[in-house]
């Protein structure tokens, strides 16, 4: 295979840019809005939930 093929495969089509672009703005979204509820004695308590971990990883097809 040469280095020219694999460049112009792998190359990010506009399709995976939006794609990309909703994915950080997705991101973003969950990380200022994420939160739990935990019970305190009785009351519920609305706690920012910092630490979420997640991935992504784009897929291809052949």
């Amino acid at each position: 295979m040469s280095a020219q093929y694999l460049a112009t495969a792998l190359r990010p089509t506009a399709g995976m840019e939006i794609a990309t672009s909703r994915l950080a703005a997705l991101i973003g979204w969950v990380e200022a809005h994420a939160h739990t509820r935990y019970w305190i004695n009785g009351d519920v308590a609305v706690v920012d939930a910092e630490g979420i971990v997640a991935a992504a990883f784009g897929q291809h097809t052949s």
